[in-house]
């Protein structure tokens, strides 16, 4: 909050101006574009995309190269922020709370929550069907088992006979894709 007030400090009591651009450059690192006034003045460098660009928490929205922004300047030229943007390439939200800490990530490819180091989130529906599978074979299992009689001498025949027709059907393996959402990354 202190970098939007420092901001504001410096916006006190000064003009600011409004200019529609397109974007030349994007700098992910330093959280900043370059662009082309559409008035044809003098090209911007450095626009920030935050309120300061030293900034790692809050909501960053990275705009396309080629795509149209607002930008807000004050009339000294010494600070400007993009205000708005046609087209978005990225979008960053980091949230921090002391030594903890939760970040998103949005780009074309998907969403990524905290580095995405736990692979894809996991689809419900297929994980039930999968899950229902495996309970229903165990449950034929034990019903086998329930029903099953003791037969004396008879060196487990009737055990093996009961139990042929459910050996005989094996279960599908599953595959990670079936369960796994990669456009979203945990």
């Amino acid at each position: 909050m202190s970098q939007i007030a420092n901001l504001l400090r410096k916006m006190n009591g000064a003009s600011a101006a409004l200019l529609v651009c397109q974007v030349t450059a994007v700098d992910v690192k330093e959280r900043s574009i370059n662009c082309t006034p559409l008035d044809e003045s003098a090209p911007l460098l450095g626009v920030s995309l935050q309120s300061g660009q030293e900034g790692e928490v809050g909501i960053t929205i990275f705009p396309r190269v080629g795509s149209y922004v607002l930008v807000g300047l004050l009339a000294d030229g010494n600070a400007g922020a993009v205000l708005l943007t046609d087209d978005i390439e990225r979008l960053e939200l980091a949230i921090k709370n002391g030594g903890k800490s939760l970040t998103l990530t949005a780009t074309e490819d998907g969403f990524v929550i905290d580095e995405g180091k736990h692979g894809g989130l996991v689809k419900v529906a297929p994980l039930t069907e999968r899950l229902n599978a495996l309970e229903r074979d165990l449950n034929a299992l034990r019903n086998i088992f329930t029903a099953w009689t003791p037969v004396p001498t008879d060196g487990g025949t009737a055990l093996k006979a009961a139990l042929t027709s459910w050996a005989a059907q094996s279960l599908a393996m599953t595959d990670r894709a079936t369960l796994e959402n990669e456009k979203i990354k945990q």
